[in-house]
């Protein structure tokens, strides 16, 4: 695939590309999903990027984006709390990293989940038939820490 910049492509300019890594940072999540086999203990860890929101038209307007970056995703819709909510996600290594090339620059509060995607997908890169070991399961288990703060947790003090 052939990588573009919102130089390249008038359909999205840095303020958009702005807008959506603000929006990765307050309704968005980076993590790391552990899938597998309970039974044979075996899990192996695939990268997302979701973003959420009960706004149809945030919803549209980040898959807008998205697809006008030439990046793969998946729009879902669901109720949540009698009201419908949308989900935009990405998954997987290549997808991931191509999402993070672009927008990292503009993530300022996930930028530890950011880099510990990127830390995954680098050893699952250069490694790709082994088996995922402990440094994977310590990765997944960083950004679930990280990603858990806001629930229920209080954040530390500035």
């Amino acid at each position: 695939m052939q990588k573009t910049n919102s130089a390249d492509n008038p359909q999205v300019t840095m303020a958009d590309l702005g807008w959506l890594g603000g929006c990765l940072d307050s309704d968005g999540c980076i993590s790391i999903a552990a899938v597998g086999r309970e039974k044979y203990k075996i899990a192996t860890f695939r990268p997302q990027i979701i973003w959420s929101n009960t706004s149809q038209f945030y919803i549209e307007e980040v898959a807008r984006l998205l697809a006008g970056l030439n990046l793969a995703h998946y729009v879902h819709w669901r109720q949540f709390h009698g009201k419908p909510r949308g989900s935009v996600m990405i998954a997987g290594i290549k997808r991931c990293l191509a999402v993070l090339d672009k927008l990292q620059p503009y993530v300022r509060v996930k930028q530890r989940q950011a880099q510990i995607v990127r830390e995954l997908c680098g050893l699952r890169l250069n490694n790709p038939l082994t088996t995922p070991g402990d440094e994977e399961r310590a990765l997944h288990d960083q950004i679930s820490s990280l990603n858990a703060t806001g629930k229920g947790q209080r954040h530390k003090s500035v």
